[in-house]
């Protein structure tokens, strides 16, 4: 398993197992404040590297509320979302999914993309400050 660098303090960082093949089929972040909770699914070529980036955020450990992220190719039928350690134990306030990314797309674009709408999410469910995370309404969508 490859070890990556984690920023935020690891206590506010849990891998989510798959209790059937013992792969890591997700993460949880936060809790350590109560707060929202959201479920982001992806498939793990997009999901991972999403993951990665929430990483470097130094300020996760303040984060209010729980975001899951859940790799959805490493589910399968016997081992649902709920069958999982770490599983949501409250009902879930958002729930995002991250498009699935085709081999002809750029990968770095996606992956961006994908960061900022979860960071978004979080500004707008109150679970971060926001600083420096543009809105909808901030980038010119006057539908949002």
């Amino acid at each position: 398993m490859i070890q990556r660098p984690i920023k935020a303090a690891p206590r506010f960082v849990q891998d989510i197992i798959s209790p059937t093949t013992g792969q890591i089929c997700g993460y949880k972040l936060g809790g350590a404040k109560v707060g929202p909770s959201v479920l982001v699914a992806a498939h793990s070529p997009l999901g991972t590297p999403v993951y990665d980036q929430l990483m470097q955020l130094n300020t996760l450990p303040w984060m209010w509320g729980t975001l899951y992220l859940i790799l959805l190719d490493r589910l399968d039928e016997n081992n649902g979302v709920g069958m999982m350690n770490y599983a949501p134990q409250q009902p879930l306030d958002e729930i995002l999914f991250l498009p699935h990314i085709h081999a002809y797309e750029p990968m770095q674009s996606a992956v961006q993309d994908s960061y900022w709408n979860v960071l978004r999410l979080c500004t707008k469910l109150g679970m971060i400050a926001g600083r420096g995370v543009k809105m909808p309404t901030e980038m010119g969508d006057k539908n949002a």
